[in-house]
């Protein structure tokens, strides 16, 4: 509740947040994040809790954001009278404001709304990353934050929540600070207890700031993520339109748009990727009859290494559980002696493994004489070449089976033909983010998968270390020239 001149203001008045709403005003967090498909209400919840936050703090100072002035104009700001008016509020010019005759007077050449209490609302586009040029402010909501630049970001949440309150004790210092031109590092650096805070309401896309975020690696920010059902008021129609929209769009477009996933591009090659299903929630460890297979992806400058596991008797999904990424290898010794203590920490022997790799890995380089698995053997790491898993189309192909699978268990429950461990996030990340683009020859034959080379290396380790697992279907074995009964030393003489 918030109160004018006149009495109390109920600032959820003809609102009925959702569960996911509530989590969102119920959040603590500096930051938060609220990422979803259509239909979840993400720019009605945005703008309330400005309002709510210009009504609650007394001369504060918040922003309104969105890329281009006009997605601002016609709809962020659509949005914002409408709640506005739903609230109640009565607008007037600043007489009127002054002798309690409305609650707010708005100012469109300076783009600004002053509340009775004197707290300001200020609204702009972002689509030039200096566009908040000297602004202070207590709060600032990003509509569709995922479209704005990074540095937007990066700005508000270093120098532009600085704004003090009327009441603060800060205040006189801080203008003494100001009338000394100090820096915006040192203005920030006072502390106070100002309300300070950002929020973002958006559909997933390519921000890299907002998916650190989803991924944890943002301090201060809350991540709320809404699922389509999570919006009980979305009638038969929605569905419908959904529907609709997925036939003319693609799987790829409704993940993003419908579903609010963070992790569905153009040109994604594995759209299935589901981190709520492929993901463990818990590590887990490979027992006695496990079979574990090591799995390498050599590079000059980086080196992969993932470790698998299947039960030979059961319908258990294969389980990635283990990872390790080396970046600027200098010394093959350096990442053998961390593949040692990997080994040591799950009680893994190398002739109880099978232990397989890139089989370019053969071949020296320009920079050794040496070649990889040789260097490794020298090291007593015996690595068969995959010779036989070459082709990333074919191994992509397996990858999508795998992950395509359903597996019943003998309790019932039905699990993906593979699953990634919680700490295996980079393979996951790497699988996730494989893209292609097709590629037609002049003789005009299909076009055929062509990699676009970023960061694969997680997908090719874990790839050559699926090739040498039972297949997702048994009527259609997959020859590999040689039997699982062999020990990693005698492949390598295949």
């Amino acid at each position: 509740m918030g109160t004018d001149a006149n009495g109390k203001i109920d600032l959820f008045r003809r609102f009925r947040p959702t569960p996911s709403q509530l989590r969102f005003f119920q959040s603590q967090a500096r930051g938060r994040l609220m990422s979803s498909g259509y239909g979840s209400g993400k720019s009605k919840v945005g703008c309330r809790e400005g309002i709510r936050w210009a009504v609650t703090y007394p001369g504060s100072r918040g922003l309104i954001g969105r890329l281009t002035a006009t997605d601002l104009r016609d709809t962020t700001m659509v949005t914002f009278w409408r709640e506005m008016s739903q609230i109640g509020f009565v607008s007037g010019d600043e007489n009127a404001v002054a002798r309690g005759k409305a609650h707010y007077s708005h100012n469109k050449a300076d783009r600004k709304v002053t509340f009775w209490n004197g707290s300001e609302v200020l609204y702009r586009h972002l689509d030039d990353p200096l566009a908040l040029g000297s602004l202070e402010l207590n709060w600032a909501f990003l509509d569709e934050g995922a479209e704005i630049d990074d540095m937007i970001y990066k700005t508000i949440s270093s120098s532009r929540l600085r704004w003090h309150l009327p009441v603060c004790d800060q205040q006189e210092r801080v203008e003494l600070l100001l009338r000394r031109d100090a820096s915006d590092e040192e203005v920030a650096a006072v502390t106070c207890d100002c309300p300070r805070g950002i929020w973002v309401c958006t559909n997933p896309g390519a921000s890299g700031y907002l998916r650190a975020v989803t991924r944890g690696e943002v301090d201060g920010w809350d991540w709320i993520a809404c699922k389509p059902g999570d919006n009980p008021y979305n009638g038969p129609e929605y569905w419908e339109k959904m529907e609709r929209d997925r036939q003319i769009n693609g799987e790829v477009w409704m993940k993003r748009f419908y579903e609010g996933s963070w992790d569905a591009f153009e040109g994604q090659r594995f759209p299935m990727f589901d981190r709520d299903r492929h993901v463990l929630d818990q590590a887990w460890r490979p027992t006695a009859v496990h079979q574990v297979i090591e799995a390498w992806d050599f590079g000059h400058r980086e080196t992969f290494v993932t470790w698998l596991a299947y039960h030979p008797r059961m319908n258990e999904p294969i389980v990635v559980f283990h990872e390790l990424q080396v970046n600027e290898v200098q010394e093959p010794q350096d990442v053998a002696k961390e593949v040692f203590r990997i080994r040591g920490e799950y009680g893994l022997k190398q002739d109880a493994m099978i232990v397989v790799g890139d089989p370019a890995g053969v071949g020296s380089s320009q920079f050794s004489a040496v070649s990889p698995i040789g260097a490794y053997a020298g090291l007593g790491i015996f690595i068969a070449p995959a010779k036989w898993a070459k082709s990333p189309q074919a191994r992509a192909d397996l990858m999508t089976a795998f992950l395509m699978e359903n597996r019943v268990q003998p309790d019932g429950s039905i699990w993906p033909g593979i699953v990634f461990g919680p700490n295996c996030l980079a393979v996951a990340d790497s699988i996730i983010n494989l893209r292609w683009k097709p590629q037609t020859s002049k003789a005009g034959e299909d076009p055929r998968e062509v990699f676009v080379k970023k960061d694969d290396h997680g997908f090719d380790s874990c790839s050559y270390g699926l090739s040498v697992v039972p297949e997702p279907t048994a009527e259609k074995p997959k020859p590999r020239g040689f039997s699982r009964n062999q020990s990693a030393r005698e492949l390598l003489d295949l």
